[in-house]
């Protein structure tokens, strides 16, 4: 809210009659209604926008970002209304442990996955080789009654790219693992607002 004479930012103090800059007499418009805020602060809350009702908190009162929060949620538990989690934060949340589960399936498809199915690593041929990645597995006793196992990945030409195909597989699984865990939240999301609109 502003001054009509100075147009100064007026602030937020029940029944301001003067403005502190200029000294002109505060209009009826210019006046802070903290009832009339609570009550578009309440309808905004029920139509499951929570960061509206904050912001516009924010622009009726000039407050920080925390105290807007704070005072829209005390708005919302005096007067018994559900406020839904910040938008924002669930999807930085989701995002952030999609990311990491995807991390860690690439890594594992990568070590493990090539270790022990070797095909795994046949996704990665279009990026190293023309033709398709060969394996050759060597078996070794260190040990006596142990056995270890290693695979060299090679193209058809010779040449041997099997860090090259452990780190574009691992790439791959990576996107194509965020790919599915996006979806399934997704679906996942959709089925909860269906359920929640019956």
């Amino acid at each position: 809210m502003q001054c009509g004479q100075c147009h100064a930012q007026l602030p937020m103090i029940p029944n301001l009659r003067f403005c502190p800059v200029c000294g002109a007499q505060c209009s009826n418009d210019a006046l802070f209604k903290p009832d009339a805020l609570e009550g578009e602060i309440i309808a905004i809350l029920q139509n499951g926008k929570t960061i509206e009702a904050i912001k516009r908190y924010r622009m009726a009162t000039n407050f920080g970002l925390k105290e807007a929060k704070a005072a829209v949620e005390a708005i919302a538990l005096k007067n018994h209304v559900v406020v839904s989690p910040s938008a924002s934060s669930s999807i930085k949340g989701g995002c952030t442990s999609r990311i990491l589960a995807s991390l860690f399936i690439g890594f594992m498809m990568a070590t493990a996955g090539l270790a022990v199915f070797p095909a795994v690593g046949k996704v990665a041929s279009p990026f190293l080789c023309v033709g398709t990645i060969q394996v050759q597995s060597h078996t070794y006793r260190p040990v006596p009654g142990s056995t270890t196992v290693t695979r060299n990945f090679f193209c058809p030409d010779g040449r041997e790219v099997t860090w090259r195909t452990a780190l574009i597989s691992g790439a791959i699984y990576i996107v194509a693992a965020y790919l599915l865990l996006s979806i399934i939240s997704g679906l996942r999301s959709l089925w909860k607002k269906l359920k929640t609109a019956r």
